[in-house]
């Protein structure tokens, strides 16, 4: 049993930095925007600074419209607050024009690399190549695919319990793991239910389900809690999760809890919290 696939594949790596690219350069347009919108509020014209006995005097050209001499005009102290729009002015506007040159790199690069798909290029063969070829790295739909069609032996089921089936027809042993499977097919997560895992120090468990996230291609266990009012119960559930993170399956992490009461019973809006943070 593989707890993660650590190998990073092509796919995987490529849609992760399209997406930064693509938040970046989104990022990128509400900046610009903002400067675009920004900078007119300024004033208009030009700052000069000279130094005299250690100290700077500030001059301007242009910020009266009515003046059409082109002579620089001393700045009084008390006026000096429009020395501080014109700098920032023109820190605005060179900060626009670095970030319109950095948006424009993203964009090219995120061109590049849509257009560069190693996931089309077993498709570039005619079909009797195609079958000759083992492609080293798999598309997301083939990893899926192989995932769910591992084969493993279920537990059985004890005569005279109550039947519970999922959306995709499995049996399962609760109307709660019915829910968890049924978000899950609604989701599009990728499941099996009651798939073996070995603990060291403590044997073979089946957790109630080990789940794929399919663009990470992590996998995780989630293990439904289901009769936490009964004393026993709670006791053995304790100790198995001891055993997971004995053997590095740690809770919010690689493993997934949730639980319930007689009075407490599982929450919906609970169980789409875990599978948007971790699926």
């Amino acid at each position: 049993m593989i707890k993660k696939n650590n190998d990073k594949k092509g796919d995987d790596d490529m849609s992760m930095l399209l997406k930064q690219l693509e938040q970046e350069e989104t990022e990128l347009n509400r900046q610009i925007d903002f400067l675009i919108n920004r900078i007119p509020l300024h004033p208009t014209g030009s700052l000069y600074i000279s130094s005299s006995n250690g100290s700077d005097q500030f001059y301007t050209i242009g910020t009266d419209k009515r003046d059409l001499t082109g002579k620089k005009k001393y700045l009084k102290k008390e006026n000096r607050q429009l020395a501080v729009s014109i700098s920032q002015r023109d820190y605005e506007m060179k900060l626009l024009k670095e970030l319109q040159i950095r948006k424009n790199a993203v964009r090219r690069a995120r061109k590049t690399y849509e257009r560069t798909d190693p996931e089309k290029v077993l498709s570039c063969f005619p079909q009797g190549k195609q079958d000759l070829i083992k492609p080293l790295f798999l598309t997301r739909e083939e990893y899926v695919r192989r995932w769910l069609e591992v084969d493993y032996e279920r537990k059985g089921f004890q005569e005279n319990t109550p039947e519970f089936y999922t959306a995709k027809g499995e049996r399962v042993r609760s109307k709660s793991e019915k829910i968890i499977a049924d978000t899950l097919f609604r989701f599009e997560v990728p499941y099996r239910y009651e798939y073996p895992l070995e603990l060291k120090g403590y044997g073979t468990i089946h957790p109630d389900f080990t789940v794929l996230n399919t663009e990470s291609r992590e996998e995780f266990f989630w293990e439904h809690l289901g009769q936490m009012d009964d004393e026993k119960y709670v006791r053995d559930a304790l100790i198995r999760i001891h055993f997971y993170e004995r053997n590095n399956y740690l809770p919010g992490k690689e493993l997934i809890i949730t639980s319930e009461t007689k009075n407490m019973p599982l929450d919906m809006r609970v169980v789409d919290c875990v599978i948007q943070r971790f699926l």
